[in-house]
């Protein structure tokens, strides 16, 4: 049997119909379109695809659904893949914040009892809870950083000697919504129906900023060293440190029980300034996120990156990089006439003006091109 199943994994990465055709052999038997779309929908087909290793995961589904779910439930097999990945997620993101509720130091309900009345608000109060306190504390506190004396250890005599200043700006997120803003629909449309950011701070004086930005409310207001607003500040800074929360949505989640998503993955791409510059790509994920799906966002940041595969230019600037470093001595009027020499037999090489040559090695040296042996994409970055 061993022997059998050597001949997909020695040309990986397969087609899907590829597994499938190897799951059938398997099974002796057809898998109904039905069974395979289900299968994919788990996303157990798109992990074989990646892994051959997956295979005997995937076989095993495909006999248990072949064989009817009646028979599954009945021999009491149940699995992590009976909840799709999406719906496995919003059952970790609501057990999470049961804990976090209930067990966590008993912070959050010592704040709930203490300034909320032993509950929580409604969306459409917490905005004005939120102002009422920043009107009540007053202006925030600004902490610095002073010079100091270091034999007497008294701040310098000049008082504009300040090295740093700071200060914590609480942030709330929640879910735009007419309940949310204590708005009937009619004027919750009229208000979202523009395109871009809305700025809808002037309903809330004391809060610093209040936005609509991509469908949800973001709140965010400086507080008062000592206040209720700081040591709201100071929990949802921990509890979104210790959850891998954002903090608006540890703060939403204190003052209204809303549940904080769970990021199926978080991306970041890190711009080294180095000579030439470089890129690192962070990826986040998810358990729950399939290794197919991975593959897709890694190869997208990494175009996005200048570091993928790219169709070349007409005037390729690694090209145009080596040309000159290979010619760097020489004054730009020479380098300029060689390359239009080198390029006679293509016009569309060719340059008019020495300025534009520079201008694109200068694009080159920016972009790092003389480290990648490809041509770069065109000017949109994300």
């Amino acid at each position: 049997m061993q022997s059998d199943r050597k001949h997909i994994s020695d040309s990986w990465p397969a087609t899907p119909d590829a597994v499938r055709r190897e799951i059938e052999q398997r099974l002796g038997r057809p898998i109904p379109d039905s069974t395979w779309e289900g299968l994919e929908r788990l996303e157990l087909v798109s992990e074989a695809l990646i892994d051959p290793n997956s295979l005997d995961e995937l076989e095993d589904y495909a006999r248990r659904f072949t064989n009817g779910s009646a028979q599954r439930r009945a021999s009491g097999r149940e699995s992590r893949r009976d909840l799709p990945p999406d719906e496995r997620l919003k059952v970790l993101e609501q057990m999470t914040a049961q804990q976090a509720a209930s067990n966590w130091m008993g912070h959050v309900a010592d704040f709930r009892n203490e300034h909320l009345g032993g509950g929580t608000l409604k969306p459409e109060q917490a905005l004005d809870w939120l102002d009422a306190r920043a009107a009540e504390e007053g202006p925030s506190t600004t902490w610095g950083t002073l010079p100091i004396n270091p034999g007497t250890g008294e701040p310098l005599p000049n008082p504009t000697a300040i090295w740093s200043m700071d200060f914590h700006s609480l942030w709330y997120w929640a879910d735009a919504s007419p309940e949310a803003l204590g708005m009937d629909a009619a004027a919750f449309a009229q208000l979202t129906n523009v395109r871009g950011n809305i700025h809808i701070g002037e309903r809330y004086p004391h809060l610093d900023n209040v936005s609509i930005v991509h469908g949800q409310i973001w709140a965010v207001v400086r507080t008062a060293q000592g206040g209720v607003l700081d040591t709201l500040f100071g929990w949802s800074q921990l509890l979104a440190e210790w959850y891998r929360w954002e903090a608006g949505e540890a703060t939403a989640f204190i003052l209204t029980g809303a549940v904080p998503m769970i990021p199926r993955m978080r991306i970041r791409r890190l711009h080294m300034h180095t000579r030439p510059p470089q890129w690192r790509i962070v990826l986040d994920i998810h358990p729950t996120v399939s290794p197919r799906e991975v593959l897709l966002v890694y190869r997208q940041q990494r175009q996005a990156a200048l570091v993928g595969t790219q169709r070349r230019k007409q005037r390729p600037l690694d090209v145009l990089y080596r040309f000159r470093q290979e010619r760097i001595d020489l004054p730009w009027r020479d380098v300029f006439d060689q390359w239009n020499a080198a390029n006679a037999e293509n016009k569309g090489l060719q340059y008019s003006q020495i300025t534009n040559m520079q201008r694109d090695y200068r694009r080159a040296v920016d972009l790092g091109t003389g480290s990648m042996p490809y041509a770069l994409p065109g000017d949109d970055q994300w």
